[in-house]
């Protein structure tokens, strides 16, 4: 008789669960053209040429901040910090004039044909080719280049190892001489604090002419010292004492890489900053009860996770005192599901998402990795708050080039993932 009444208690649990799953999914639903609608103007704002790539030239990454700290504001959020920013300092190698690259007379597009290394100094003039394979330059011990000279390297055609220890040696031959390397694999644009004493190019093989005998070269670079700022709001409990919940993602791109090119950065992380906006307008018209709720857009992650680095340092509650942080990246596509860093090592806090998403589906599938120190988790992870940072993966394989544009998110999975991570963040 006591494990039938204990089946049936368990089965009206599990009935009530359901049917509260259904009333907050219609609510959803119903609200969620004007929401989508919105979050779409506001990602595609980020990702306009006036933006600058929320980089640090032409004051792009400030513009960024402006714009989500009114966004924050609209949606009715309250200031974490004063005006809602949180400001801290870096270096920064910038190239904010001109990048161009001719071989024998022929002009290379930025961005398309070539990419200047994030750490590179300035160039300018016109250099000899001194041309090697790249079997040959990692043969040899020392390669002499005259100051007159560029030292061309073709890295195609070998093994994942040997191409990884031909670029290795590049990057220390830089130490000596400007370096041009040839390639066939995707350009991939960074940022950097740290400047190399010469330029270092990549150029897609299949743009050189092999018989090129000079290189004319025009790079302007500036190194800054400058001024970052977090974007921080956040709706508060009724009770003083409530714990806490963060959900996360970081607003700064790589920029500009002269004045002709600059990187939209639409699914990274254009597409987080999106979802962060919808959660937060979500939440900020029905509260999660019992817990205060902070939402931050962090600046310099792409130059070593910075924003975050600077927010745990200063940061103005007790770790203990956060539950859960979500840190939310490349939400723009999602067609192959999702995957969530620590879902390993919080084992508990994992299953319930799983569980939150087996009835509904809201995304194909939810892989799990271990620990990694590849986004804005990492500092709150290392000082024990239960974190996941999620990113999708689909059909969009633009990362870091120039092609990461707004009309390439295809929003696939956008909705589903809204309606997931509300519903999980309501159950804690």
């Amino acid at each position: 008789m006591k494990q039938r009444k204990n089946l049936s208690l368990k089965f009206v649990v599990v009935m009530r669960l359901h049917w509260l799953n259904f009333i907050l999914l219609f609510v959803l639903t119903s609200t969620l053209s004007a929401q989508s609608e919105r979050v779409r103007r506001f990602t595609e704002k980020l990702c306009a040429p006036e933006m600058h790539g929320r980089g640090y030239v032409n004051g792009g990454d400030s513009l960024a901040a402006n714009f989500i700290a009114q966004q924050f504001y609209e949606v009715g959020l309250l200031p974490f910090f004063p005006n809602y920013f949180q400001s801290f300092r870096f270096q920064a190698n910038t190239f904010p004039g001109k990048v161009e690259l001719k071989s024998n007379e022929k002009a290379f597009k930025p961005g398309i044909d070539f990419f200047v290394d994030a750490s590179s100094a300035a160039s300018q003039g016109t250099f000899k080719v001194k041309y090697m394979s790249g079997q040959e330059y990692l043969g040899s011990k020392v390669v002499f280049v005259a100051k007159s000279e560029v030292l061309v390297v073709r890295n195609v055609g070998y093994s994942l190892d040997s191409t990884r220890k031909i670029t290795e040696k590049l990057h220390q031959q830089v130490n000596k001489n400007v370096v041009i390397e040839l390639i066939n694999s995707k350009l991939m644009w960074s940022v950097s604090g740290y400047t190399y004493p010469f330029a270092y190019l990549q150029v897609i093989d299949e743009t050189w002419n092999k018989e090129a005998n000079e290189v004319s070269i025009e790079i302007e670079t500036k190194r800054k010292n400058h001024e970052a700022r977090n974007v921080v709001g956040w709706i508060p409990a009724k009770k003083k004492k409530s714990p806490y919940l963060f959900i996360t993602a970081h607003y700064d791109h790589l920029g500009r890489m002269g004045q002709e090119t600059f990187f939209p950065g639409a699914n990274d992380n254009a597409s987080g900053c999106g979802m962060l906006l919808e959660l937060a307008e979500r939440l900020r018209k029905n509260p999660i009860k019992n817990y205060h709720v902070v939402f931050i857009a962090f600046a310099g992650e792409e130059i070593g996770l910075l924003g975050s680095a600077a927010f745990v340092k200063n940061c103005p509650i007790p770790f203990s005192n956060i539950r859960f942080l979500l840190n939310l990246d490349i939400m723009g596509s999602g067609e192959d599901g999702i995957t969530a860093v620590n879902g390993s090592v919080f084992t508990e806090d994992f299953e319930r998402l799983l569980k939150t998403n087996e009835g509904n589906k809201f995304t194909p599938q939810i892989k799990k990795r271990g620990k990694a120190a590849n986004s804005d988790h990492h500092f709150f992870t290392e000082q024990g708050v239960s974190c996941f940072f999620v990113y999708t993966s689909g059909s969009n394989k633009h990362y870091h080039d120039v092609n990461d544009t707004f009309n390439e998110l295809s929003w696939q999975s956008f909705k589903g993932l809204a309606d997931l991570f509300e519903i999980y963040l309501r159950g804690f």
